[in-house]
């Protein structure tokens, strides 16, 4: 990995469909050069695929992310719980933790019946093992650029979920989302074959996804581990609310902070940083408590 790597990793983080023509103008370099090291972050992992960040509450959807923290759980049956959550249509993310909780999952729902139809069957067959749990709504969500990979603070502005009104999209649209979820790089071409449509109508159909705010970006999935990173979440309760916005800035431009979440049952915000390892994150929160003094509880 050099500097030339890591530039095409962020430009691939910040708008994954993007024309390989458009990052090579970007880093310099020429478009076979740029061609052959997105393959090569490809061979060997650092990009696991790409995906269209697409915001679930113009779907109809609320999503509520929820955490367990678990007792006496044999490894056979922690296995059994991942697999129940991972075969449900409903969880869309499942992440191991360490520290407070053992696992979050992010789950979506269209009405409170829809959240009672997952949470009620968990419970009754796993809640003999769950030692805690907690139910957060998550909205509006504010991700950024993973600027870190420039050291670079942040100018773009965030993608942000959970604003505004439900759109209304058709069977088609869905179809689109679908294989863009999967693939964002997917050709019009490859995506008329798969959907039946011309790319000229794929190519309206996507920019009207994005002109009403459904697809909200398309990102690389990176692997931040190989690069020597790790995800931490701070959960923050603010005792001075008059700093609020003071300190959404500060996280929009730090280039380590990757996500901000408000919540409804949790803390007045969540960070989530990519940090190096535990003192770095320390060294994050320290200046934010600098920066922010007498304000977080």
């Amino acid at each position: 990995m050099d500097k030339i790597d890591l530039q095409i990793l962020y430009e691939l983080d910040v708008n994954a469909r993007q024309p390989i023509t458009a990052i090579a103008r970007k880093v310099n370099r020429s478009k076979q050069t740029v061609h052959y090291r997105i393959q090569r972050l490809e061979e060997n992992r650092y990009v696991n695929g790409y995906y269209a960040l697409i915001d679930s509450t113009k779907l109809g959807f609320t999503n509520y992310r929820l955490y367990f923290k678990f007792k006496g759980l044999p490894s056979e049956k922690r296995a059994e719980i991942h697999q129940h959550l991972i075969s449900n249509p409903r969880v869309w993310i499942i992440a191991p933790l360490a520290g407070k909780w053992d696992i979050a999952c992010v789950l979506g729902a269209t009405t409170i019946n829809d959240f009672y139809s997952f949470w009620d069957p968990f419970l009754e067959k796993y809640l003999q093992f769950v030692q805690d749990y907690a139910v957060n709504i998550y909205s509006p969500v504010y991700h950024y650029p993973k600027s870190f990979l420039i050291s670079s603070p942040n100018f773009l502005p965030p993608w942000i979920l959970g604003e505004g009104e439900r759109a209304k999209i058709d069977s088609i649209d869905w179809q689109i989302l679908v294989q863009l979820s999967k693939n964002a790089r997917m050709e019009l071409v490859e995506l008329s074959k798969s959907i039946d449509q011309t790319p000229e109508s794929i190519a309206l159909r996507i920019k009207k996804l994005e002109q009403k705010g459904v697809i909200r970006a398309y990102r690389a999935r990176i692997d931040i581990g190989k690069l020597g990173y790790d995800y931490l979440k701070l959960e923050v309760r603010l005792k001075n609310y008059a700093v609020f916005q003071k300190l959404m800035d500060f996280c929009h431009a730090y280039p380590n902070v990757y996500q901000v979440n408000r919540t409804i049952g949790g803390s007045t915000l969540d960070i989530e940083i990519i940090a190096e390892d535990l003192q770095h994150m320390l060294g994050i929160v320290q200046e934010i408590g600098n920066r922010f003094p007498d304000a977080i509880d």
